[in-house]
């Protein structure tokens, strides 16, 4: 086991995450984000949706999530260096996906779909954008967590 965590220890301490798999982990963590707040939303307002609403939520959260990532490039940082600077670009991809979810669901009348209203949608891509920060900071923190934790073993 010693020997195991000292290999994967010196890759680490040797070679720099992909920025390609930053985006996906950012991505799935921002999807995830998204699925859950639709999900409780749905819980709390009694809303049936049909599993399609969380396959098209799905389409819509990923494609707003990739856009705000590539225009805010959060994935070119490396994520063992993490700053402040970082972290305000993590905030700006979040309420940049929140923009275009809000847009995306307007345009695709995924609303009327699922019986949302624009209030609705307002209040839902709100908390989606603050929950979408909160597991991006989590992430890069957990990660960052593990790469200080390898090196010190």
């Amino acid at each position: 086991m010693n020997r195991t965590v000292n290999k994967l220890a010196g890759y680490v301490e040797s070679h720099y995450v992909s920025r390609y798999w930053i985006l996906l982990i950012d991505t799935i963590g921002s999807v995830c984000a998204s699925l859950l707040i639709l999900f409780t939303v749905a819980m709390l307002t009694h809303l049936a949706v049909p599993f399609v609403g969380y396959i098209y939520l799905l389409g819509i959260a990923a494609t707003a999530s990739v856009l705000s990532f590539i225009i805010t490039r959060t994935y070119a940082s490396i994520i063992r260096h993490t700053t402040m600077r970082d972290l305000v670009r993590v905030a700006a991809a979040a309420f940049c996906k929140g923009v275009f979810m809000f847009f995306l669901v307007m345009l695709s009348q995924f609303d009327a779909f699922i019986g949302f209203d624009v209030s609705d949608i307002w209040a839902s891509v709100l908390v989606d954008v603050v929950f979408t920060l909160f597991v991006l900071v989590l992430v890069r923190v957990g990660l960052n967590s593990f790469y200080h934790y390898l090196i010190g073993y």
